[in-house]
């Protein structure tokens, strides 16, 4: 049976046959909802059940509590239809078209940016026919079949390069590895691109980009494909760190400074050491946003870092009147060993 699910805001309809997820009905429909690991355990595709009734096929509780439910949020992965529906999403768009490919790459340098943050340069083959939107993500695929997802911290310009911004993360199924053994020269298996995060060049708004950490690479990626396309609408970064000496590539938002015409920048630490002598903000990156008291309606918002991060902000930027069809994010679930 053929159930109707409708999409506010927006007044988008898709049909979901028997059998199928939300998610699913809405890529065959040539829909792109906000998505990642397809099983319910990352959170990304949540949305707000308005009106109707669905079946639980299964998630993590980790990604879904109970009182989430019990409110009326799913996750669009892991439901279907008992009845026509309408839900809130914070994002939906027409699906891009790109190639996903598979292939093997050279780990052509290593680089430290920062005391737990490598660079990692890929060297793609020749004829690889790969091209992604700034702001999209590769997989590495591990000999086990385990995968680890990365941003691409560079806009893609017809060279063979992929550039990645690695964190030391405890814990982490592939950075620990990155760290103690891959080497220059070495071989990885990588997929892509993949991810619904890219830059909407067809909007006339400003741009809000908020970065904790290393989601400060997809950022860059799509502030450097702007420049370089000669965009001219205000651009305003914050990115939310640690300590000092977490911002790594320093240089970078100076030069935006000095060369872009309306370009703002406000770095933002939660644990600012003593050496530091910080006097700028400091508490998390979206709170720093609240505070000051930008018209976020006005904006396109760009978010990426860690997953609470990515949540809390769209959380605050909502509840202050952003509408969620400007709030574009791609948060990762870290890899559990």
């Amino acid at each position: 049976m053929t159930r109707i699910v409708k999409v506010v805001p927006g007044d988008l309809t898709f049909s979901c046959n028997s059998n199928e997820s939300v998610l699913e009905a809405a890529e065959r429909s040539q829909w792109r909802l906000p998505s990642r690991c397809r099983n319910g355990t990352c959170g990304t595709c949540r949305a707000q059940l308005l009106a109707g009734k669905v079946r639980w096929l299964s998630h993590d509780q980790t990604a879904l509590s109970p009182d989430e439910i019990a409110s009326g949020q799913i996750l669009c992965c892991s439901v279907e239809p008992l009845t026509d529906l309408v839900i809130e999403v914070s994002s939906i768009q027409p699906a891009v078209e790109r190639t996903v490919k598979k292939m093997r790459v050279r780990v052509e340098s290593i680089e430290s940016l920062a005391h737990d943050v490598v660079r990692l340069m890929l060297k793609l083959p020749d004829n690889h026919g790969l091209s992604w939107l700034p702001g999209q993500y590769i997989e590495i695929i591990l000999p086990t079949g385990e995968r680890r997802s990365f941003s691409i911290a560079n806009h893609f310009t017809g060279t063979p390069w992929i550039e990645l911004h690695i964190r030391n993360l405890a814990g982490g199924l592939l950075s620990g590895k990155l760290f103690s053994q891959v080497k220059e020269k070495s071989l990885l298996q990588i997929e892509g691109p993949l991810g619904d995060f890219y830059l909407r060049k067809d909007s006339p708004r400003p741009a809000l980009f908020v970065a904790g950490g290393t989601g400060f690479a997809p950022i860059k990626a799509i502030i450097e494909e702007l420049v370089a396309s000669g965009v001219d609408r205000p651009l305003h970064l914050y990115w939310g760190v640690r300590a000092l000496r977490d911002l790594y590539l320093p240089a970078l938002p100076q030069e935006w400074l000095r060369t872009v015409k309306d370009f703002c920048y406000v770095p933002v630490l939660s644990e600012p050491q003593i050496e530091d002598d910080w006097q700028g903000k400091r508490g998390f990156v979206h709170e720093a946003v609240a505070a000051d008291e930008v018209n976020l309606a006005s904006f396109d918002v760009y978010a990426a870092g860690p997953p609470v991060m990515v949540q809390s902000a769209h959380q605050a930027f909502i509840a202050r009147g952003l509408p969620p069809t400007q709030f574009f994010s791609d948060p990762f679930e870290y890899a559990r060993r």
